[in-house]
């Protein structure tokens, strides 16, 4: 009875896990979609929107309900100064995603 309970208990555990990392095709999709809001931040250089065409960001997040999940996606453009999308909801969108010019 106990292995039937621990064999059923495995499989509903098993069948709500979702995974926790995106696949490599849908990161480049995310960062995608990152990479044109950030271009569109005034406060941008000419040379820092050129750091954030040619070099990929440091991504981050955890899924809450996949697609749901809290995400950061950022560049560093200098030693002092960095931009940052993050937010909550549908990572494959973006979708209400706020925008930050840091300087450190």
């Amino acid at each position: 009875m106990k292995t039937a309970a621990a064999l059923l208990s495995l499989i509903i555990f098993a069948g709500c896990a979702s995974p926790a990392h995106l696949k490599r095709e849908d990161s480049q999709r995310v960062v995608e979609i990152a990479r044109q809001i950030a271009l569109k931040e005034p406060g941008l250089s000419q040379k820092e929107k050129s750091e954030i065409e040619n070099s990929d960001p440091k991504l981050s997040y955890y899924f809450i309900s996949k697609p749901d999940a809290q995400y950061f996606i950022s560049w560093r453009l200098s030693s002092a100064r960095e931009v940052m999308i993050s937010g909550t909801g549908d990572i494959f969108t973006l979708a209400g995603s706020t925008i930050a010019l840091t300087q450190k």
